[in-house]
């Protein structure tokens, strides 16, 4: 048995959202001195998940990467000595350096096996191509919490008629939301599914509209932000841990309402008769 170490290389677009794609992995044999990689190379699939990134450029990107593999792998770079390289981080950091970039290579691990090319087939079937689907299958069913179930309800008490686009711009970024509805402040409405597959999964996401959350507080603009949920089908401890990062609170310029199926009615009732009120003429 032999033990390689290895790396993932994480693609971070909004570091404010904290939404990634794993896109290659780099794995590395430092008793034989045997270095291997493989990236992602379809477009669809880094499309379908952030569709406002310039995949081609990313894509281009990969691809030194995947070259400067090759050629360090094959002895044929001057930058780095090879036959002396015993970690792994050494000859990513001199590829892609350390700072706040969109991509990045994660800690390095180790894994023990018999072959290279067995664990770069095992961990990039199980990294990238099975993480990539699941992220995927995330994303796609947040839009279908809107179509499946919110739409319905907006639509027939006539609230989706008045939603528009809006960006709320806070002290480092512009978060963009594409059903708001503005009455002296901002309500924005978002969907959001937490019936995941994966308690990890559930929670991670949590935590990522939670600091999403930290961030629109810095914002001067006033808003009150409701997320369109669906939670776990089971798992009351979930649910409760939702609530608890997530559920009704204020705090200065923001204000969040967790927004559920089962009080989705008397929700859109409120809505349509807040528009009423603000869209009554003054006598």
């Amino acid at each position: 048995m032999t033990t390689y170490q290895y790396q993932i290389l994480r693609f971070l677009p909004d570091r404010v959202s904290g939404e990634f794609m794993n896109v290659g992995i780099i794995i590395f044999d430092p008793k034989n001195q045997i270095l291997k990689g493989r990236f992602l190379s379809k477009l669809t699939r880094i499309n379908a998940l952030f569709p406002s990134v310039h995949a081609k450029h990313l894509t281009r990107t990969l691809r030194f990467i995947q070259s400067e593999i090759n050629r360090i792998s094959q002895g044929m770079t001057s930058e780095i000595q090879f036959e002396n390289i015993e970690n792994v981080d050494k000859i990513t950091g001199a590829i892609i350096a350390k700072d706040d970039s969109a991509l990045f290579f994660t800690e390095p691990q180790k894994l023990l096996d018999v072959n290279i090319d067995a664990v770069v087939s095992y961990l990039y079937d199980r990294m990238i191509l099975h993480h990539e689907s699941e992220e995927i299958h995330d994303t796609l069913k947040d839009k279908e919490v809107w179509s499946k179930i919110y739409k319905e309800y907006f639509d027939s008490f006539g609230i989706s008629s008045h939603l528009h686009n809006h960006t709320i711009v806070t002290n480092s970024d512009k978060l963009e939301f594409d059903k708001a509805w503005k009455n002296g402040k901002w309500n924005c409405f978002e969907p959001v599914s937490f019936d995941l597959s994966k308690t990890d999964s559930i929670k991670n996401k949590v935590y990522k509209w939670a600091g999403k959350i930290d961030e629109l507080k810095t914002s001067r603009e006033p808003m009150h932000l409701y997320l369109l949920s669906v939670f776990p089908k089971e798992e009351n401890d979930l649910k409760q841990f939702i609530w608890d990062k997530l559920g009704k609170f204020k705090d200065g310029q923001i204000e969040v309402d967790l927004i559920t199926k089962d009080n989705i009615v008397n929700f859109a009732k409120k809505i349509k008769e807040e528009i009423e009120q603000h869209e009554k003429p003054i006598n």
